[in-house]
């Protein structure tokens, strides 16, 4: 029972690295908890498993932006289409001014 006792304070104190500090302290994640996470994951996916994760992530992350900065350009494009309309109504209408001042 001692012994179970002795795992049980052990455990929760590894949780504890994972919680949210309050009192205003931000979650910030150092060196150590790096290392766990990493450790957990290869032991979860083992080490054959573990340079296709990254691949694949990357491939991810890579679509990702491409998707990203094509949204980026068609908004853009869409305020250049609108200022180009706005200025060609615009100049439209003083046109038709002046020709009526006449």
């Amino acid at each position: 029972m001692k012994s179970f006792l002795s795992l049980w304070s052990k455990g929760t104190k590894f949780l504890y690295l994972f919680t949210v500090r309050k009192r205003g302290h931000s979650m910030n994640i150092g060196g150590w908890e790096y290392l766990i996470i990493f450790l957990i994951i290869l032991l979860l996916f083992g080490a054959k498993k573990i340079p296709d994760l990254a691949r694949g992530l990357g491939q991810g992350i890579q679509e990702f932006r491409k998707a990203s900065d094509e949204v980026k350009r068609e908004i853009e494009q869409g305020k250049k289409d609108a200022e180009e309309a706005a200025s060609a109504t615009s100049s439209t209408s003083n046109d038709e001014k002046t020709t009526s001042s006449s």
